[in-house]
């Protein structure tokens, strides 16, 4: 990991994780949040960690295992109301944000998979907002979470063409309380 001075593009600082890669990177407040594949023990397992912005310097890690030893791109790290959420494959883990300590994970089953074309996904996080989090899975299935516990709210699968949903489907985004999708129609929906 290196981090620049933007003024001049000099190095900050530099130091090395113990994750064999980081695919994803959040940054909130004075850490950043970084997401991707284990350690390299040879082990499938997903990580995440979190380090000092300003030096670099790791305040905690965790790591879980890749389910049937597949792997799929983990979803970025979304850090709001003091937790980190972040998902591998059909998993929602909260964790504190300054101490790393596990607040709840939840599986998530039939929201991953892979298409008739061989693609994998993983769950996205969307957001969070007035205490829910949103996730959007395979097919463009729309999942809603309670921040704080983990606890389903609704889940809202959209019409599916064919017998196979695919990962086709346009990413959602959450803006201001308004839920935006579409499968091969738009729709908004105010949460």
């Amino acid at each position: 990991m290196t981090a620049l001075r933007g003024k001049d593009g000099s190095t900050l600082w530099e130091a090395k994780t113990d994750m064999a890669s980081v695919d994803t990177l959040v940054v909130n407040g004075g850490l950043m949040h970084l997401g991707g594949d284990g350690r390299d023990s040879g082990k499938a397992e997903f990580a995440v960690e979190a380090r000092d912005s300003g030096t670099g310097k790791k305040v905690w890690s965790a790591s879980f295992p890749q389910k049937h030893g597949t792997w799929s791109p983990p979803a970025r790290p979304l850090v709001a109301g003091g937790l980190v959420h972040w998902s591998g494959h059909d998993r929602v883990h909260s964790f504190t944000a300054d101490t790393g300590d596990e607040v709840w994970q939840r599986r998530i089953p039939g929201s991953v998979g892979v298409d008739e074309s061989g693609a994998e996904g993983s769950l996205q996080l969307l957001g969070v907002e007035r205490g829910a989090l949103h996730l959007q899975g395979r097919g463009g299935n729309l999942y809603t979470l309670d921040a704080r516990t983990g606890a389903c709210r609704w889940k809202c699968a959209p019409r599916r063409y064919g017998r196979v949903a695919e990962w086709k489907t346009a990413p959602a985004v959450l803006k201001n309380g308004v839920l935006y999708s579409g499968d091969r129609k738009l729709r908004a929906s105010r949460l």
